[in-house]
């Protein structure tokens, strides 16, 4: 039984959009593993979504949950699209 894969959205931003290509690499080489594919329908739809996110390390005074509200708008965004899973990937 062939299934459509689900579509997936990787947020990519705060280590910078090449950061997230390791992601990319794993999501393809377990689809590889796990179900034989090869061809390019046989893959997910993947969407990458970079945002130059604000400094998430300094001190935002008086508003200190701006990183959060900006991850929440990349989200709405990926679900806008049809994604169905969110990746978020964090390198620290």
């Amino acid at each position: 039984v062939n299934m459509k894969p689900r579509s997936i959205g990787i947020v990519a931003g705060g280590g910078g959009p090449v950061g997230s290509i390791s992601v990319l690499r794993n999501i393809i080489a377990e689809c590889q593993r796990k179900y034989g594919s090869w061809r390019s329908y046989e893959f997910p739809c993947i969407n990458f979504y970079s945002f130059p996110y604000s400094e998430m390390l300094l001190v935002h005074t008086n508003n200190s949950s701006i990183p959060s509200r900006e991850l929440g708008y990349c989200i709405q965004q990926l679900k806008l699209v049809g994604m169905e899973i969110i990746v978020i990937p964090c390198f620290t």
